[in-house]
């Protein structure tokens, strides 16, 4: 799966995390990360074990971007909202290279 950013598709892959198994394991472990992976329905983050930062972007249930968190370190919880939210990790960096705000329109394309 690819994104665009504004009508701007973006070279990067995007894994999905389907299976409750992938939800939990997420990017533990990784090094190097340079692929997104999309959360259908979290309602927290955790990144205890993992090796490097992330950013993070938590979607409505209308799909627009309801927060975003940047350069999120390692041994780090977060409680991001009330309900599941979808939810895409990335690697730390990407937001703010890809000038990606608040008010930013990210479009999913199989």
């Amino acid at each position: 799966m690819k994104i665009k950013v504004n009508s701007e598709l973006k070279d990067i892959d995007i894994k999905i995390a389907k299976t409750v198994m992938s939800q939990t394991i997420g990017l533990i472990g990784k090094k190097n990360i340079d692929f997104g992976l999309f959360f259908p329905a979290v309602d927290s983050v955790h990144m205890f074990f993992m090796s490097e930062p992330i950013d993070i972007i938590v979607f409505d249930k209308e799909g627009f971007i309801y927060k975003i968190y940047e350069n999120v370190k390692p041994n780090h919880f977060i409680r991001l909202f009330w309900k599941n939210r979808p939810m895409l990790e990335l690697p730390a960096g990407y937001i703010q290279a890809n000038s990606i705000k608040s008010d930013s329109k990210i479009i999913f394309l199989n």
